[in-house]
């Protein structure tokens, strides 16, 4: 990406510098693999063992301990979904870009001194409980499950519905061995990519990396790109939970690849269907005050738009109907010459701050790369400002309705079953 510098620092490992003066630092680095089910629980379990302890950091605390001898402020490890791909995830904050080296040395310790032996984890039953405590509380919030549920069910086991948790049964049968292995391997054979956004001397992070990074990799693995998930017959799935409030998700995918560029027109079409004034609010909300709340999402890496709406039960079908009318009224010319230039606007400045802010930069560094995108901010925002009414009609046109997926609250009933659905689906 331009406006940053970026040096190869070893076989399959790439060193990304962002010079941010006076914003506070972060250092990242991204392990890249393929996404799989097999291996989305052997993941959770990982990152768990990761944080629990390193080799000579027998605890979490004292592991916490050395992470403020290294003047580190904030660290976490854990692992994102990002279209085909899912990426484990090293950060760490520290407030003086004086301290750079020190955070390199804690990521080191962390990252090629895992709490290992004899080619398994010492630590495996205490991440496996943690990791499967990360399940049940997705299970209970019914709102971050619909929209994990719903992924799944556009997707019917594809690389877009896998879960970065795991299912509960799988981490279960995750074995220490299984996880030592599938780590080992990506340490030595996945894309690596290491960002560090701060003021520090560009040599020093260089030379730094390149010591932290010192070892023999091999087979390096090309990672698939990102297949956009096309439109299939259409499908309805309900599920009920032991909740009060009902959900209806929708979800929308192209009849074909418009490329990687257009996402620019998705996210004017996003905005002009799911925006704060779009035309499901409207339609849906304010014409026929059908729902809690209603808003539009797009998943740029598929190309997919879905809709979600909090409604009453008895709704469902009412609901449903509207939200394809209004999905309807999106290829209509009137309707995007009328809403697509305070879209564009909506977008744009939504992406305003964003260099500003060391998360949201580097996860958008991030998307790009693996889009294969090569712009900055100011260079994206320019051109979906200069995307035309043509281009986002187009996108609207070749999007048709794929999944309807609805929760169904029925708080009277309890569901020990539907607990067990939710944690081994």
């Amino acid at each position: 990406m331009k406006g940053i510098k970026t040096f190869s620092i070893n076989e399959g490992v790439r060193l990304h510098i962002i010079k941010a003066e006076n914003k506070g630092n972060e250092l990242c680095v991204f392990y890249r693999t393929q996404a799989k089910r097999e291996n989305a629980a052997l993941m959770a379990v990982l990152c768990k063992c990761l944080k629990c302890s390193s080799e000579k950091y027998p605890s979490a605390s004292s592991l916490e301990l050395f992470s403020q001898r290294c003047s580190i402020t904030d660290w976490d490890i854990y692992t994102v979904k990002k279209g085909n791909e899912q990426i484990l995830c090293f950060s760490v904050f520290f407030n003086r870009s004086g301290d750079v080296e020190k955070a390199f040395r804690f990521l080191k310790e962390v990252i090629f001194y895992p709490d290992a032996e004899k080619y398994r984890f010492l630590n495996d039953q205490t991440a496996r409980f943690m990791a499967k405590t990360d399940i049940l509380g997705l299970c209970d919030n019914f709102k971050a499950y619909g929209k994990v549920r719903f992924a799944e069910e556009m997707a019917r086991g594809g690389n877009f519905g896998i879960r970065e948790t795991g299912f509960y049964d799988d981490v279960e049968k995750a074995s220490s061995k299984a996880v030592y292995n599938l780590y080992s391997h990506m340490v030595r054979s996945a894309p690596c990519e290491i960002y560090y956004y701060g003021a520090a001397d560009e040599d020093i992070v260089r030379e730094t990396a390149e010591e932290s990074f010192a070892f023999a990799r091999y087979n390096i693995e090309d990672i698939e790109a990102d297949k956009v998930m096309l439109a299939q017959k259409r499908k309805a799935v309900k599920e009920k939970r032991n909740i009060s409030e009902s959900i209806l998700y929708a979800g929308f995918a192209p009849k074909a690849d418009l490329g990687s560029e257009n996402i620019f027109p998705l996210m004017a079409v996003n905005e002009i269907f799911g925006g704060s004034s779009g035309v499901l609010y409207e339609r849906v909300r304010e014409q026929n005050g059908l729902c809690y709340y209603v808003t539009g999402n797009a998943y740029a890496f598929k190309q997919v738009l879905s809709a979600e709406a909090a409604i009453k039960k008895e709704d469902m079908k009412k609901t449903a109907e509207a939200i394809k009318s209004a999905f309807e009224e999106l290829k209509d010319s009137r309707v995007i010459h009328e809403k697509a230039e305070n879209a564009q606007k909506a977008v744009s400045a939504s992406l305003d701050g964003i260099c500003d802010d060391s998360d949201l930069f580097i996860d958008f560094c991030l998307n790009a790369l693996i889009m294969g995108m090569d712009f900055t901010v100011e260079e994206f925002k320019e051109k979906l400002e200069k995307t035309t009414e043509k281009e986002i009609m187009l996108c609207a046109q070749n999007l048709e309705l794929n999944t309807f997926f609805f929760i169904e609250g029925v708080k009277q009933h309890g569901g020990k079953g539907e607990k067990q659905q939710c944690l081994r689906g």
